[in-house]
């Protein structure tokens, strides 16, 4: 999805969790501590 996508669906902030984990199943496996990182990220307005 492009963010013009997701901006008309009311997505206002996005974060890719590929960007800072190490590999997909890095993601996986710990992604509670990339979904806090990236949540933020999103409220700090990175």
């Amino acid at each position: 999805m492009t963010p013009e996508d997701l901006a008309a669906h009311g997505v206002v902030a996005a974060a890719q969790l590929l960007d800072v984990a190490a590999s997909p199943e890095d993601a996986v496996a710990n992604a509670a501590k990339y979904v806090a990182w990236a949540t933020s990220q999103v409220l700090e307005g990175a």
